[in-house]
């Protein structure tokens, strides 16, 4: 892994948020960050249960004294509340309860020359992932496909499971999948960097996530 470069750096759950981050930084012309995911190392797993750990490694970091902002983004999954808690108390085990947001989108001071805030995805209080924020612009990019993939998702029940997290992941999928002509089992990462065309990361359900990283200019 590479040395922390910058003065903004992004800690998110897994290789795929980098590329969302990356590509959406890129395409709106946004401050730019280091952007770290929390798998132990390469190829490993990641997730939300690793913040911790994974902060106490950045810390070892040459590059960490460089860091004067960290944006932490997780997963709200089925409930945001307690998702939300469980990022916090692992930030809070390394850094200081004091000195950790007591809500999301709260950017707080940790030191005099660091200060830490915590996005929640889809947003604030919604159920879901990065998969549900992606629905929208793969719905408005081709209407008519996005509908196919409802009555698919009725007929099949898969629009009854219990888990929101896991209809939107298989809403997603089957849309990517009848719309990658050249690799319908196509990585959601590798959708926002070699076909941004199927999810359009200047669509404007991104706009209050794109306005966050806007604030680090």
């Amino acid at each position: 892994m590479s040395e922390i470069t910058l003065p903004n750096l992004l800690l998110c759950e897994g290789p795929s948020d980098i590329s969302f981050f990356r590509n959406l930084i890129a395409i709106r012309n946004l401050p730019i960050f280091s952007i770290r995911d929390t798998s132990p190392k390469r190829g490993s797993a990641g997730g939300n249960s690793k913040f911790g750990d994974k902060l106490k490694a950045l810390r070892t970091d040459r590059g960490w004294p460089r860091v004067r902002h960290l944006l932490v983004v997780a997963d709200n999954d089925e409930d945001p509340a307690d998702s939300f808690n469980y990022v916090r108390n692992q930030l809070a085990a390394v850094l200081g309860v004091a000195n950790v947001p007591k809500g999301p989108l709260v950017r707080q001071a940790v030191t005099n020359s660091l200060s830490l805030q915590i996005v929640m995805v889809p947003w604030t209080d919604e159920q879901g992932n990065l998969e549900t924020m992606c629905i929208t612009p793969a719905r408005n990019a081709q209407k008519a496909v996005g509908t196919h993939v409802d009555n698919f998702a009725a007929v099949t029940k898969a629009d009854s499971w219990q888990s929101l997290s896991r209809r939107n992941e298989m809403w997603l999928r089957s849309n990517l999948a009848a719309r990658c002509k050249t690799d319908p089992f196509v990585p959601l990462g590798i959708v926002f960097q070699d076909h941004k065309d199927l999810i359009p990361l200047k669509d404007k359900s991104f706009d209050r996530l794109a306005n966050v990283l806007e604030s680090y200019r």
